[in-house]
């Protein structure tokens, strides 16, 4: 594919070293054949730059993910979002691969497998692989979203409790979800268990670290901490995208998102 672009670019000089994907000297006179080749050579160029990036958002869940899950779709991006696409199985792999035993099997080309054809992803277990990322898209660029730490938590905790109520398991599937989901992996609890001092201090604790760490080893040209406070402006220009004439969105729909998925299961339709 990226012989093909540059073959575009530098411009066949006959139809027959023509490598876009139609013909169009028949109907248009050599000159403009010779224009529109460039164009196709430009066009198919700027396709294959812009699916080598690939933007990560390093953000905790419960710190915005949703809202900027919509927002990078206004921008014109598709980005998975794990917590909302939860029903494809989209954690089985990443999960498996940070988590799992020798009999999970997950290797990080079964993550990447997971990404193909999207240009970002966020969520858990996502926001922990940035280092796996960094390595397989040289030119990929984060995200880092942030929430005051005891609202997150509080935030977290009202979500967990929410779905017990609704009657949606937090670790469903093998024992290694367990560990990749509600930041178990990072010692918290949330739920009935989120009174606990010691848990929190250990969950809390974990927060900060990674946002502290993301920050050490993410450079700072290719990392933007997010400011919720500034709207759309510093969003779009690290995305290389026009600022967007509209509001920017404030989603939280997560919990109806599952108890809609419960209902699939009972159903037998997932």
């Amino acid at each position: 594919m990226y012989g093909d672009a540059l073959r575009c670019v530098i411009l066949a000089q006959s139809e027959d070293e023509n490598p876009c994907p139609f013909k169009i000297s028949h109907i248009l006179p050599r000159g403009i054949f010779t224009q529109m080749n460039l164009l196709c050579g430009c066009l198919v160029f700027n396709f294959v730059s812009q699916a080598a990036s690939f933007l990560l958002d390093v953000g905790a869940p419960r710190t915005g993910t949703q809202s900027m899950y919509r927002a990078l779709q206004i921008l014109g991006l598709d980005p998975l979002h794990s917590g909302m696409e939860v029903r494809f199985g989209v954690r089985d792999a990443p999960c498996g691969y940070l988590f799992g035993n020798s009999s999970a099997n997950r290797s990080l080309d079964d993550v990447l497998a997971t990404l193909d054809g999207r240009d970002g992803a966020m969520d858990e277990p996502f926001m922990l692989l940035y280092e796996e990322i960094m390595a397989a898209f040289p030119d990929a660029k984060f995200l880092l979203t942030i929430s005051d730490p005891e609202s997150w938590y509080e935030s977290y905790t009202k979500l967990a409790l929410s779905f017990v109520g609704a009657s949606v398991d937090f670790g469903e599937g093998p024992p290694y979800m367990r560990m990749c989901t509600a930041m178990t992996s990072w010692g918290c609890e949330f739920g009935f268990h989120s009174d606990d001092v010691k848990i929190k201090k250990e969950c809390l604790q974990s927060y900060h670290q990674h946002n502290e760490r993301v920050q050490e080893v993410i450079p700072p040209d290719r990392l933007l901490v997010y400011n919720w406070s500034d709207g759309w402006a510093p969003l779009a220009h690290f995305v290389d995208r026009p600022v967007p004439d509209e509001d920017f969105p404030h989603v939280d729909d997560i919990l109806e998102r599952m108890q809609w998925l419960a209902h699939l299961r009972v159903e037998g339709l997932e």
